[in-house]
């Protein structure tokens, strides 16, 4: 189906790359048992909208876009890659993607994102996942600045989820590394499957999961990113500064 869509270069790109990207995740994430199901639809509009949607289902990535039909012809091979490196990214997240506060958003897509960071730049390395940081400090750090309370952003933008999520995963990384911890993927893996076991999915479980591994100053700061009384500025910004 989705060679019947995508313009013969970007066929190319995704032939050629996709079955690295299950690759990948595959030997970092472990394998899924399965072989999923990949469709991508294109509808025409004449009201002057563009853009794009994705989401999984068990077994199943689903991609559509929406907008003139230049805008396929358009799609630039490093944000395709990057949209379906982040899908992908959820198929292997596995339980731990069934978050059920909105709230707790910024844990599996924000992990999503930096998980197709380090899978682009595995696969084709040029950078991009810090041109997406950079972009996700910007948009990050304008919401909080409007919205400090992080449940007052995410509410007026959930993009909030993306960006904010992208930065506390990536410094959560690199705590992991300087202290010569567990993987990120480790990390992930352990609170999956303690919501395999019955957990709710969410930040309680993913916290207690990280309490050995990070430091106690983060820990206690993840617990109370979406308290009202917290300011998810001063914490996101000094993670920023931190990592810069």
């Amino acid at each position: 189906m989705i060679d019947e869509l995508l313009p013969e270069k970007l066929q190319y790109q995704m032939n050629i790359h996709l079955p690295k990207l299950m690759d990948f995740f595959a030997d970092k994430m472990g394998e899924l048992g399965y072989r999923p199901a990949l469709f991508a639809s294109y509808s025409s509009v004449d009201d002057g909208r563009v853009g794009h949607q994705g989401g999984t289902l068990p077994g199943q990535i689903f991609m559509h876009w929406y907008g003139e039909k230049s805008v396929i012809e358009a799609i630039d091979v490093d944000e395709l890659f990057w949209l379906f490196s982040h899908e992908v990214a959820h198929l292997y997240q596995r339980e731990g993607a069934d978050v059920i506060e909105t709230a707790d958003s910024w844990i599996h897509e924000g992990a999503a994102d930096y998980f197709a960071g380090l899978a682009f730049e595995s696969i084709l390395p040029k950078g991009f996942l810090s041109q997406k940081i950079k972009q996700a400090e910007q948009g990050c750090l304008a919401s909080l600045e409007d919205n400090p309370v992080y449940l007052d952003a995410s509410r007026k933008n959930p993009r909030v989820h993306y960006d904010c999520g992208l930065l506390i995963i990536n410094a959560i990384d690199k705590k992991l590394k300087d202290q010569d911890s567990i993987s990120i993927y480790e990390l992930w893996n352990l609170y999956s499957s303690k919501v395999s076991a019955g957990a709710p999915a969410g930040v309680d479980q993913f916290v207690l999961a990280a309490k050995p591994y990070l430091p106690s100053e983060m820990i206690k700061n993840l617990e109370k990113l979406k308290t009202p009384e917290f300011s998810a500025l001063k914490f996101i910004s000094k993670l920023v500064a931190d990592n810069t």
